[in-house]
């Protein structure tokens, strides 16, 4: 009785829903929308098969604003220009660093952070 009650606890955690950052792992875990299909590689693509009019849906990403400001501590209305940006940026990742008279440490989130403002910048 024990097993067949481990079985269903373990159906029941995998019938709710669980959301992954990599579309690579949505590809084999999650469905496609209704007219779409997924290829291989994660791509989420128009049409329910393959065939050559399919072509690659979009799909949005949300950006949290303001998460770099927070973590440098500076006021919205500062601007973060991208020489400011890419003088951050050369630190390496936990290494100590001031910034605007404060001290800072470089963690890996605040890397990527950067690096994304400045390309988005671009």
């Amino acid at each position: 009785m024990e097993y067949l009650d481990y079985i269903q606890n373990d159906v029941m955690d995998f019938q709710q829903p669980t959301y992954y950052l990599s579309i690579s792992y949505m590809s084999s875990y999650g469905k496609a929308p209704k007219g779409t299909h997924r290829m291989p590689d994660g791509t989420l693509m128009t049409g329910s098969k393959h065939s050559k009019s399919s072509k690659p849906v979009k799909e949005e990403i949300e950006f949290k604003e303001g998460t770099l400001r927070k973590m440098l501590r500076v006021p919205k209305d500062m601007k973060l220009t991208v020489p400011v940006l890419k003088k951050i940026n050369k630190n390496e990742v936990g290494k100590e660093f001031t910034y605007n008279g404060k001290k800072f440490k470089m963690t890996p989130l605040m890397k990527k952070r950067v690096t994304l403002g400045i390309n988005l910048q671009k």
